[in-house]
């Protein structure tokens, strides 16, 4: 049927997908349905293909313009208006084709002539229809151009002007000037949210209205966005104040604002929506009475401190204090505040004045908990409470809110210990001859004693010298200090205490795992020295003379295969080949150690002489 049209002709740079068919259409003595029944589609190839295109090479312009025409149509549906055609007469005077901005919803007034557009025909009053067989006439035989249309507002044309200059990809200056990074689509969206969302009368609706085709529909959306976007900013805050209201209980933000708070920040999310974003934040700081939650995810967390009411939370973390502290001090009178009750959920919420926590000397209310003495000095909790009325005599306990006694710390007591770390060089990982506080403490099985007599000398400058401080590891924990060091103050602190190993401290030297320490302890190959601890409990130790004397009598296969440089199930082998067999395996009734060795009998030390194995020497 194509090749049968007896008129083909190109469409024109302004004109608008369904203009163009319609005047196609007409030319032929056809409608709109009759292209689209045979397969006729806005786009280059189709056109193309059918001899209704010029020559890419002579009008690469044309060619561009219906690009971006079939591509918005075909990604973006909603933007065009294809259930009614609207117009401006005055253009249709002076140009008989149909304009592509005629086709978009929320154009509804001309931006040139500014007049309102016209979508019905005055003579019949029906709408006017694409399925018209005239391009400038109405069914009914009415001349389109003839039509009288109505001054517009200069902020719906301004409006139209900006739709018109996104379609048309110029870099016209528009007003506001953050309108210009968007495009179309955006542009469109923008007036969704605020013609729908921002309007008192229709912000509890759907965002998607019913119909926009129709200019009835579409010029209240348009023109409250209009007037919104001319007068910006202060009309933007002007409709969440109308929004806002004078609720009789205090709501959270989602249903005072109703949609239009959770379509500001989880629909339109796009960075060219951040004017809006920062605009509603502007209001907020000036005209929000109430508090908000540090569960609001959505708020820039730097606009919490420019709020007039601060939520309890937020108040406590800034003093330094714990929120039962807070609340103890509101019931004191020594701070002012008043409890929010939630209509729904009843929940009770602690809000503070901005100018109270502006008064309050912090420094008097600088306390933190132990849990917080825990974490800053890198200790564990059991640890904290060992050392705490040694490190921290002056500390009081006393009643919390809930009833329950609670240490009272202040907090620049604890930074003296912390900043301690603060004039030494921060490492990431120690040394070979290095060992931190932290390893001490998992390790060496210190009493606690120890500990606090070691941070009380190094913070006298009388212990250990520090040389550095872990980068992972917070605190007094962190503290790095060469091992001779430490070793030389513990003989000089607790001579005895210097004559003893503990089992991992063993399996350390030894060069194996804790599980084979503790094998060789339970099968009594190393004497355990049983010792009652000053807090009763018993714990049993390795004299050093004891793992001297099994560092002289045993040597592990590991030790002797390293030397030759094969596995240690290889170097058995070999051993038993020439009748050496392992301690760990002569009686049967003893669980499996895990780690093979043998006795240094003279033959053995011979065999191990004659093929220039030397053993290593362990400093025990």
């Amino acid at each position: 049927m194509m090749d049968a049209l007896l008129f083909k002709h190109a469409p024109y740079r302004t004109e608008g997908a369904l203009g163009y068919l319609l005047r196609l259409a007409e030319s032929n003595r056809l409608v709109i349905k009759d292209l689209a029944n045979v397969g006729l589609t806005f786009d280059t190839q189709w056109l193309d293909a059918h001899g209704l295109m010029p020559m890419k090479e002579l009008d690469p312009g044309l060619w561009e313009w219906i690009s971006r025409i079939a591509r918005l149509r075909k990604n973006h549906p909603r933007l065009w208006n294809a259930r009614r055609g609207r117009f401006c007469p005055h253009c249709l005077v002076e140009d008989d084709s149909w304009r592509a901005c005629w086709e978009l919803t929320f154009y509804d007034a001309c931006h040139e002539h500014q007049v309102w557009m016209v979508d019905a025909c005055s003579s019949c009053t029906k709408p006017l229809s694409w399925k018209r067989t005239e391009l400038l006439r109405c069914d009914c035989g009415s001349d389109l151009r003839c039509e009288v249309a109505r001054e517009a507002p200069a902020e719906v044309c301004a409006l139209s002007k900006a739709l018109h200059q996104k379609l048309h990809e110029r870099e016209d200056e528009l007003v506001p000037s953050w309108l210009g990074p968007m495009t179309l689509e955006q542009l469109h969206r923008l007036i969704r949210f605020v013609g729908i969302r921002l309007d008192p009368n229709t912000a509890a609706r759907s965002i998607t209205v019913a119909n926009l085709s129709d200019l009835q529909r579409s010029w209240p959306i348009s023109s409250y966005a209009a007037s919104i976007l001319a007068n910006w900013p202060q009309a933007f805050g002007e409709c969440f104040t109308r929004l806002n209201g004078k609720p009789p209980r205090r709501q959270g933000l989602p249903k005072t604002f109703k949609r239009a708070y959770v379509y500001l920040y989880a629909v339109i999310k796009d960075d060219v929506f951040d004017p809006l974003r920062q605009a509603f934040e502007g209001w907020f700081v000036e005209n929000w009475t109430g508090a908000v939650g540090k569960r609001n995810r959505w708020l820039s967390e730097k606009l919490l401190d420019y709020i007039r009411w601060r939520p309890g939370p937020v108040v406590a973390k800034k003093l330094g204090i714990s929120l039962n502290r807070l609340k103890q001090l509101v019931e004191e009178n020594v701070i002012q505040g008043y409890k929010l009750i939630a209509p729904q959920s009843l929940r009770v919420y602690l809000v503070i004045a901005k100018e109270e926590v502006d008064r309050i000397d912090v420094s008097l209310l600088n306390e933190v908990t132990l849990k917080d003495v825990s974490r800053m000095l890198g200790l564990g909790k059991i640890r904290t409470r060992e050392l705490l009325m040694h490190l921290f005599p002056i500390a009081p306990r006393a009643p919390s809110v809930p009833g329950q006694a609670g240490w009272r710390i202040r907090r620049v007591d604890v930074e003296n210990y912390v900043e301690r770390r603060a004039i030494t060089r921060v490492v990431a990982l120690p040394e070979e001859h290095q060992v931190s506080l932290a390893h001490i403490l998992q390790f060496w099985a210190w009493r606690h004693m120890e500990v606090i007599d070691l941070i009380r000398d190094v913070m006298a400058s009388k212990g250990p010298e520090l040389v550095g401080a872990l980068e992972s590891v917070p605190g007094v924990a962190g503290w790095l200090f060469e091992i001779k060091a430490v070793k030389a103050w513990v003989t000089n602190h607790t001579p005895e205490r210097a004559t003893y190993l503990s089992i991992p401290a063993f399996a350390t030297l030894m060069g194996v795992t804790e599980r084979v320490g503790y094998w060789l302890a339970r099968n009594e190959f190393v004497k355990l020295t049983r010792q009652i601890s000053q807090r009763g409990g018993c714990g049993a130790q390795i004299h050093r003379d004891d793992a001297r004397r099994f560092n002289e009598r045993y040597v592990f296969s590991a030790d002797i295969a390293a030397q030759l440089n094969v596995t240690p199930q290889r170097m058995k082998v070999v051993l038993a080949d020439e009748g050496f067999y392992p301690v760990s395996g002569i009686n049967n009734e003893l669980e499996k150690c895990g780690k093979t060795f043998y006795a240094k009998t003279p033959r053995l030390m011979d065999f191990l002489s004659r093929i220039k194995v030397v053993l290593p020497q362990r400093n025990i």
